[in-house]
């Protein structure tokens, strides 16, 4: 990869996997042929890949990672993300299996929410609970 970057890429849960890819390339200034190539396809594929249009394998989705410096499990969740949405649908249902793989995984999550009377931040738990 050329040049030094300053600042660590990080992906957005919020995109697919492709927009993903396709902005990591995007910023790292890099062409498709050069990402496609570290990637071990073609720019070919890897074009349908950041056009949503297929998925990567896991050893490809490893390169990709490596070359722009990303951790492969944010990669690795968005496309196992996009194959139960192919798989299952954006329906009610899949919304609420996935809330509930999501309170089975145990994960401890924390919520800021304001506190009124000084205006400022306090964490709580998933119970609602200050800490």
């Amino acid at each position: 990869m050329s040049g030094h970057q300053p600042t660590r890429r990080t992906v957005s849960p919020g995109q697919s996997l492709g927009i993903n890819l396709r902005l990591l390339r995007e910023q790292s200034g890099e062409p498709g042929w050069r990402v496609a190539g570290a990637a071990e396809m073609d720019s070919t594929l890897l074009s349908k890949i950041e056009n949503s249009k297929r998925l990567p394998t896991q050893n490809q989705l490893a390169a990709l990672a490596a070359f722009f410096k990303v951790p492969l499990a944010d990669l690795s969740a968005l496309r196992i993300a996009e194959e139960m949405t192919k798989r299952y649908g954006n329906t009610a249902e899949f919304a609420a299996a996935a809330a509930i793989v999501q309170e089975r995984s145990g994960e401890y999550r924390v919520k800021v929410v304001p506190v009124p009377a000084n205006n400022r931040a306090q964490s709580v738990n998933r119970r609602g609970k200050s800490k």
